[in-house]
């Protein structure tokens, strides 16, 4: 496998890597996000519902919208337009007075915790919050309102009448829910376009590693075609180029460099051995041919003149001796040369 092929699949694989950390990063926060949405408006619209004047006035009206058109600040329906009408809201007192937005869930038969709950009914997921509250007598409440309606008292008069009221004897359940359908289908169109952005992403990486794989190895090519140059030169004089850009392939270059100049003094070296072996070679024949011969010739003399003198034997016989030991010499030399002691 190639070093560019590697470039790439490792800058994909990383790329895929952070895109799987990071995604699944985006869409826990961005569910835990949602879910805090979500409770915060249920908390809202409990808080409006939960209003003494909005609640006095859908159950006296028995509605929870009315009068919409109404733009009188001090009128109770005003408040009730700050109420959101995509969140489903029941609303139960103790006389069973029972009110339902429309598109609520039918909760009957399950018992539903007080405060953030997650129910199931009908195959639909909701997330709900329920509150109970005590309450003023609603006969009060509503003799309140219609003296502020009719005139007879103010908006402010009526509304600290209720607020120092002490006649405290209702219990009001109140409930609001949202479908979870929201936050899957939500969260399904995160998810998606997290996969398809994660696609590309990973796409893109592996474009990115192919070209950066090609131009980082751009120096290298360079360096290895001048180095097929040099190897299939015979001159160990010849050089690579030491410009390359990056400095750890103009490092490499400068260790194969050196490693020319070692091979070429090693061939110089070679060569002075060569050069040296001959020429020893030469002299140790001559030195060994010199006294041979010169032995040689004196044994025909003795083999030839079988009539020589005493004297003139004697003579030739010293010679021989003293090419023998000529020779014995020389072999000497060559055997302390074998063993490396010729400083001896």
């Amino acid at each position: 496998m190639s070093l560019r092929v590697r470039i790439t699949l490792l800058l994909s694989g990383l790329t895929a890597l952070i895109v799987i950390i990071a995604g699944f990063t985006i869409h826990q926060l961005t569910q835990a996000d949602i879910r805090k949405s979500i409770d915060e408006k249920l908390t809202v619209q409990l808080s409006e519902v939960s209003e003494t004047s909005v609640l006095a006035s859908v159950i006296q009206t028995q509605r929870f919208f009315s009068n919409l058109n109404r733009r009188n600040s001090n009128d109770p329906s005003f408040v009730e337009r700050r109420l959101d009408i995509e969140i489903p809201t029941f609303i139960k007192s103790q006389d069973d007075i029972i009110l339902a937005t429309e598109g609520y869930p039918d909760f009957s038969g399950i018992i539903v915790p007080y405060g953030f709950s997650d129910i199931e009914t009908d195959g639909a997921k909701w997330r709900v919050l329920t509150k109970t509250m005590e309450v003023i007598d609603f006969s009060a409440i509503r003799n309140i309102h219609s003296a502020i309606n009719s005139g007879r008292i103010s908006y402010e008069r009526g509304m600290e009448q209720l607020a120092n009221s002490d006649k405290v004897n209702y219990e009001i359940l109140i409930q609001t829910a949202v479908k979870r359908t929201s936050i899957n289908t939500t969260l399904q169109d995160l998810r998606q376009r997290l996969v398809l952005v994660g696609i590309l992403a990973v796409i893109v990486s592996a474009i990115a590693g192919w070209l950066l794989g090609t131009t980082l190895l751009k120096p290298l090519a360079r360096l290895a075609r001048h180095a097929q140059v040099v190897t299939n030169s015979a001159d160990l004089s010849n050089r690579v180029e030491g410009t390359y850009g990056p400095p750890e392939v103009e490092a490499l270059a400068l260790e194969i460099n050196e490693m020319l100049s070692r091979l070429e003094l090693s061939a110089h070296a070679t060569d002075e051995a060569l050069r040296s072996s001959r020429a020893f070679t030469s002299n140790v024949a001559h030195e060994l041919r010199t006294p041979l011969t010169s032995m040689r010739t004196n044994l025909d003399l003795l083999k030839i003149h079988t009539d020589m003198d005493t004297s003139e034997r004697i003579q030739v016989l010293n010679n021989l001796v003293l090419e023998h030991e000529r020779l014995l010499s020389t072999l000497e030399s060559l055997r302390l040369l074998a063993r490396g002691d010729l400083s001896e």
